[in-house]
């Protein structure tokens, strides 16, 4: 049977952090670019997350990246245009 709440993914997600090192993968950089003037970047719109079951909200740390600025801008308009 088919649970409607698991979300299964259908390809395997690359890690980038086995092939550098744990000195390198503990760094506060951009997963863009490397750069080191980085913020918190939420993947799931806060309008989305809002709506999510308790029991999600209250484990979810993995829906934010570090980005720079730069990063930041080139991201933020596809995901509003998406959330419109």
């Amino acid at each position: 049977s088919v649970d409607s709440c698991v979300v299964r993914l259908n390809f395997v997600p690359l890690d980038r952090y086995a092939d550098l090192g744990h000195e390198n993968a503990d760094r506060n950089n951009c997963v863009g670019c490397a750069a080191d003037d980085v913020a918190r970047f939420y993947i799931v719109p806060r309008q989305f997350f809002q709506h999510l079951p308790i029991a999600w909200k209250s484990s979810n740390c993995h829906d934010v990246v570090l980005l720079c600025p730069r990063c930041r801008m080139r991201i933020e308009q596809p995901q509003a245009e998406r959330s419109a």
